[in-house]
């Protein structure tokens, strides 16, 4: 062995490298010797970086379809391979760490003074290159919060002034998050990254060979240093070892993080750019404070947007950061700088204070809009910061005499301003600038006074600012377009003011008018003229409205809409009030409501029901010939079906406007009971205005439509719940009709779905009696109707033996047990069997010589039931509580699967009454609970595998660190 060392020394020189080692030294003193291991600590966690990155590498895929089944594939399938990632991701956050407390630490050393200023640049490019893996690696699982999270964060480089989009679509690959924003960032995150931070991990070490360690400014130094070979290597391995039991503990019992915004990294669901993104998109926690900053500025500030000054804002604090070696005079003549350590410590302070908020901490306190309540979030974050910075001002007088601490106190008077008195960020520092700025003009001498009052003055100006745009937000200033180029007309409404000196039409509306096409403009200039529109107050109610520019053309056309439009023309009866806020007393009259009728908007107005033409200024004769008097309007509502009849039963009329509506509702109406008691001269049956209203009717996929399906319930109720509407009518076994339906059925489980959770696959009224057929379902036909939602009880229940007893009895099938409009949801209870209970009741009393036989298969399709839905709910348990474990849990979310599907299908196979039809449903819930209850044990023993094998890792370790202590013990009792 000694005959190779010796050849490859001769041609290498190995041993000079060796001798070089064993004469560097390691500054010693007063000081901690802690902060010179923290560069090993990071570098020990890029290599774990490096390593475990190759092995995932072996099987990542890049691709749309193969990211993120090969990482799932390689957190379930391949062996150790959800340790791998795990540790993978746990080492950068650790790295990243690591970065930012040896760069602070170096801060405060006064590290970076001469000849070290390179070796503190090459450190600000390894944090930003860090920093840029953390932000790259994110993406490449290709899943939802990966996805969301990058369109948040890549959205914000936007801001960047001059090249911002530029900067995105070449992050992106276009203007979207895409495949290509993937293959972007991979080739960046395997590739350009690594060779960038190769290149000057090398340069940093070299400079630190060179130059060797620094000891800290104002410490005493010995005569003599630690030997960097063996002594100081050996301690460094020793930590080294340390960071790795660390590691493995932390990746083995938190595969996938805390669960803390920022922290977290479980695989979830694959990325779907259709899909509505992800509720509470929180980004890194090493980059939330800037997610912070960003949303403290105002909107715009004085000329630019708020996330543009943020970040010209975080430009020029790095830009002082990485500028220190040079800024800081003091350092460089090896004298003490407490200016640049409050500096160091106001910052960390700074960025503690907005990752709180960020971290929505004391978020349990909501909002109006159920959000954390962001008073509540400050006040607490404010509260934690002051806290923290009592005990490190605290433990710098006692421990280091310090006593400049204005960096701090700045940051501390914004934190209370802001926090606990909630004023303005930007106000608040500015507030705390001035404040103690007369302190900072006398400690600072020559151009540290230049250095402050311009910092001052920035920030104070953004203070004034963002009070400037706060103030812009709230009452927008009172000056209106230029007038110059519009006519005479339009020129005096625009003019006209109130008693007050404010103007009838608001700046808001005539920057509306401006935006208008030409032609539009020219329409309202010459309904002006012609008095069509008689004045500013009738110019501001329509230019309030803000309408689509084809709406308003469409109004402007319109003679009808315009006379019944103007207040001083109309009394209530007939006006169609522009504004939102008024009394209508008929929703008719809304003009609002009018503008978005499905007529209107497919190009029948007024004249189209009531006769005349739209360009009439006047009432002409046909108006007054083809629509009825108002008392024989109201008293005889028979004519209203035929009068919609003549255009929606004509198929050819129809065919222009709507082709694929049918054209038969006049005549199902006319079957119906409403359609029968109308022609029997009933005014008070439903016709088509009863339902669908007059002015302002929507389509029924409009939830503003009252034949919506979410809004038929209440439009039926209108006179159904009506008791003294609906006085005299009755069943057809002579009985009143209950008006109770409405209340019965909101508390129904069709109710609640419909009404409260919005499924709109739940029925309404119609579609149980139907719509203009609309009739009460008879005995006989009770199961047909319920069938169209629940064919599969249906067809069970055809088959069954209570089919003959219901028809025997004349029950009404489904209603018998379930009920009508009161139907609540069916539960695994119904099938009872003691005295009491549906089941029992029933066939104790009816059964005859069978009640025994009926009661023991209710017991059994109870009993079976009750074990799938038992075993589903822990299933589901087992599969959440395994996975927060990283183990392999898809084989029991697929027979979680299977018996969630054998329980619904179970439940519906009861309906047939037959325990043999049941149990050839149940039986695969049944073996699929076997099989899940076997993946369990196996998923649980090899947890307690990784557990045993985590524990000798840790002994085996542990041992090797024992050893290498013993070591250092020795190489200091023979040094």
């Amino acid at each position: 062995m000694s005959a190779v060392t010796n050849w490859l020394d001769q041609r290498y020189k190995f041993s000079d490298f060796v001798e070089f080692l064993r004469h560097k030294e390691v500054p010693l003193g007063t000081h901690s010797m802690l902060w010179y291991y923290l560069g090993g600590t990071t570098m020990f966690f890029f290599g774990v970086q490096i390593l475990t990155g190759l092995l995932l590498l072996a099987y990542y895929q890049a691709g749309e379809n193969t990211s993120y089944e090969s990482i799932r594939y390689i957190t379930t399938k391949v062996p150790f391979g959800w340790l791998m990632r795990s540790v993978h991701v746990w080492s950068a956050h650790l790295m990243i760490l690591s970065l930012c407390v040896h760069m602070f630490s170096t801060m405060l050393l006064k590290a970076y003074r001469p000849p070290r200023e390179l070796t503190w640049v090459t450190g600000f490019m390894l944090f930003a290159i860090g920093l840029g893996f953390g932000f790259s690696g994110y993406l490449l699982p290709w899943n939802e919060l990966a996805y969301f999270a990058t369109a948040v964060g890549t959205d914000s480089v936007k801001s960047v002034p001059l090249v911002g989009q530029w900067l995105l679509e070449v992050m992106r690959g276009g203007p979207d998050v895409t495949i290509h924003t993937l293959y972007r960032f991979f080739a960046l995150h395997v590739v350009v990254l690594p060779l960038a931070i190769f290149a000057i991990v090398g340069l940093h070490l070299i400079f630190i060979q060179r130059q060797g360690m620094a000891p800290p400014l104002g410490h005493d130094k010995a005569t003599s240093g630690m030997p960097f070979f063996p002594h100081f290597l050996l301690r460094d391995l020793l930590l080294w070892l340390l960071c790795l039991i660390t590691l493995m503990i932390l990746a083995v019992f938190l595969p996938y993080g805390p669960s803390i915004p920022g922290i977290e990294w479980e695989l979830g669901l694959k990325a779907d750019p259709l899909a509505p993104a992800f509720p509470g998109i929180k980004p890194e926690w090493y980059f939330l404070w800037i997610y912070q900053l960003l949303k403290e500025f105002p909107p715009h500030l004085f000329g630019m947007e708020g996330p543009q000054a943020a970040l010209g804002l975080v430009g020029a604090l790095m830009g002082i950061w990485a500028a220190i070696p040079w800024l800081d005079r003091n350092a460089r003549k090896g004298l003490p700088s407490p200016g640049f350590s409050d500096y160091a410590i106001a910052g960390l302070i700074w960025l503690g204070y907005l990752t709180l908020k960020a971290w929505d901490v004391g978020g349990h306190v909501l909002g109006a809009d159920g959000q954390p309540d962001p008073a509540a979030v400050a006040r607490t974050s404010a509260l934690w910061t002051l806290g923290i910075t009592a005990a490190i001002v605290l433990f710098r007088v006692l421990r280091f005499g310090h006593r400049w601490m204005l960096f701090t106190g700045v940051v501390v008077l914004q934190t209370v301003l802001h926090g606990l008195f909630s004023m303005g960020y930007l106000l608040a520092g500015a507030i705390a600038l001035a404040a103690l700025a007369p302190a900072w003009a006398l400690l600072y001498r020559g151009r540290g006074v230049a250095v402050t009052i311009i910092l001052g003055l920035t920030l104070i100006a953004a203070g004034v600012g963002e009070a400037r745009a706060q103030h812009n937000e709230q009452s927008a200033p009172n000056a209106g377009p230029a007038l110059e180029d519009y006519p005479e007309v339009i020129r005096d409404f625009f003019l006209q003011t109130d008693g007050e000196g404010n103007r009838l039409i608001p700046v808001s509306s005539q920057t509306y008018f401006v935006g208008l096409p030409t032609h539009a403009q020219e329409l309202f200039a010459s309904a002006a003229d012609e008095e069509m529109i008689s004045g500013a107050g009738h110019a501001a109610a329509l230019l309030g409205l803000e309408l689509d520019a084809e709406r308003f053309e469409m109004l402007l056309d319109d003679n009808c809409i315009l006379c019944h439009s103007d207040v001083d023309m109309q009394d209530e009866s007939t006006l169609m009030n522009a504004d939102e806020d008024a009394d209508f007393g008929l929703s008719h009259l809304s003009l609002t409501d009018f503008l978005g009728d499905v007529h209107f908007r497919r190009g029948l107005s007024c004249s189209g029901c009531h006769g005349g033409s739209p360009a009439d200024t006047d009432m002409s004769d046909e108006i007054y010939e083809r629509w009825p008097e108002a008392d024989t309007r109201r008293e005889d509502r028979s004519w209203i079906p035929d009068f919609c009849g003549r255009c929606h039963s004509d198929p050819s009329f129809m065919r222009l406007y709507a082709p694929s509506m049918p054209t038969d509702q006049l005549a199902k109406y006319q079957t119906s009971l409403h359609g029968q008691l109308l022609a029997r001269g009933d005014s008070k049956a439903a016709q088509c205005l009863s339902c669908h209203g007059t002015h302002g009717i929507r389509g029924a996929q409009s939830r503003l439509s009252s034949v919506h399906a979410r809004n038929v319930p209440q439009t039926c109720s209108a006179c159904h719940a009506d008791a003294a509407y609906m006085a005299g009518y009755t069943m057809a076994d002579g009985s009143a009709i209950p008006t109770n339906q409405y209340d019965q059925f909101r508390m129904s489980v069709h109710g609640q779905a419909l009404l409260v959770r919005g499924d709109y696959g739940a029925p309404a009224c119609n579609d149980c009696h139907g719509n203009h057929a609309a009739v009460p379902p008879e005995v006989a036909h009770v199961s047909q109707v319920c069938r169209t939602c629940h064919a599969g009880n249906g067809m069970a229940f055809d088959g069954s033996r209570h089919k003959e007893a219901f028809e025997s009895n004349g029950w009404p099938e489904c209603e018998q047990c379930h009920g009508k409009h009161d139907i609540s949801v069916t539960g695994d209870e119904l099938l009872g069997t003691q005295p009491g209970q549906l089941c029992y009741d029933c066939h104790d009393q009816y059964a005859g010589t069978h009640r025994e036989e009926c009661i023991a298969t209710t017991d059994h399709f109870r009993k079976t039931i009750g074990e799938l839905a038992a075993g589903h709910e822990h299933f589901e348990h087992q599969v959440e509580e395994l996975a927060e474990k990283g183990l392999d849990v898809e084989f029991l979310e697929n027979s979680t699967a299977e018996v969630h599907d054998a329980l619904r299908a179970s439940r519906s196979a009861i309906h047939s009454f037959d325990r043999g039809d049941f149990d050839i449903v149940a039986s695969s819930g049944l073996q699929a609970l076997t099989a899940g209850e076997a993946s369990i044990l196996a998923a649980e023993e090899e947890f307690r595998s990784r557990r045993a094998g985590l524990l000798i890792s840790i002994a085996v370790l542990g041992f090797l660190a024992l050893m290498l202590w013993l070591k250092i013990r020795q190489v200091e009792q023979e040094g």
